[in-house]
């Protein structure tokens, strides 16, 4: 067992964090759910 087993947390924390982000992989783009302007951004 670790003798700061608060450091674990953390290091669970962050790399679980990604898990929730907005973003789904579609036609070779990262966008936002629901963000009908993040298809045609940049264009």
């Amino acid at each position: 067992m670790p003798d700061r087993p608060w450091h674990v947390v953390v290091l669970v924390m962050c790399l679980l964090g990604g898990c929730n982000a907005n973003y789904v992989f579609d036609d070779a783009e990262y966008h936002p759910m629901g963000d009908p302007q993040a298809i045609i951004r940049g264009r």
